[in-house]
């Protein structure tokens, strides 16, 4: 995921361009880590519910402002 994020950030440029990723939450996934070398402003959603579509489409909609 950092791999991923840190090269998007640095072909779309800007000074911190923000990367915002879902992540299956503690209950899902209890062994899961989130990525530690993603540099610059980044934020994870945590994803509680795989089924609860409205949560993502939400939380994508206040990203994106």
């Amino acid at each position: 995921m950092s791999a991923l994020a840190n090269c998007m950030k640095k072909r779309l440029g800007g000074k911190d361009t923000p990367f915002y990723y879902t992540l299956p939450a503690a209950s899902l996934a209890p062994k899961i880590t989130k990525p530690s070398a993603i540099k610059g402003r980044s934020e994870a959603l945590a994803i509680t519910d795989w089924q609860n579509g409205a949560a993502i489409t939400n939380w994508i909609g206040k990203a994106a402002k």
